[in-house]
């Protein structure tokens, strides 16, 4: 809790710094091609992730390629940790799961910086200290808000593996918080 504490303020801080004095910019248009680098957090939903983790804690990167007027294509890829754990009356912990999500999606401007942005894509995902693996097919649906090079939003994202009759269907809700570079 305590580094999700830091985080937070280093976000909340970073936000503050990058809205005094800045003007509106190409960094908030697509018109062209831009490129961000964010922080990620992801609060477990579904059963397959919400009894092993609490939260989870990585970054991401994103291209968007405006090739229609209102929108852009977006390429994603990231790594979220979802920390494992604790067994309730026990000692035993759950492994760590690494996340390496690639993405492509579709945003569509909504008015005055906000957005919509489908994606799809495949998730490779693995326990720490296991050969064990959850990888699988990708969606995700969100909201977002871009200004001053801020970005902002929030998503639900999931993946499935089916393996031998049984699915996993790992999900959570994600934000991610980052900043836009202009090409």
């Amino acid at each position: 809790m305590k580094k999700f504490k830091i985080a937070l303020l280093s976000l909340s801080v970073l936000i503050a710094a990058q809205s005094f004095g800045q003007k509106e910019s190409k960094k908030t248009s697509s018109g062209g091609t831009t490129f961000s680098i964010g922080v990620e957090a992801g609060l477990p939903v579904g059963k397959d992730l919400k009894d092993v983790s609490s939260f989870g804690i990585g970054g991401s990167a994103k291209a968007a390629i405006n090739i229609f007027d209102g929108g852009d294509v977006t390429i994603s890829a990231g790594y979220i940790s979802f920390i494992g754990k604790t067994v309730t009356g026990t000692i035993l912990k759950y492994p760590s799961l690494g996340t390496i999500p690639l993405k492509a999606g579709l945003r569509f401007k909504l008015g005055e910086g906000f957005y919509g942005e489908p994606q799809l894509g495949y998730t490779i995902a693995k326990f720490s200290g296991t050969d064990g693996n959850i990888n699988g097919f990708t969606y995700a649906g969100g909201i977002g808000y871009m200004a001053s090079g801020i970005d902002v939003g929030v998503r639900y994202e999931a993946w499935t593996k089916s393996e031998g009759g049984d699915t996993a269907t790992p999900s959570f809700i994600g934000l991610r918080v980052a900043y836009n570079f202009a090409k």
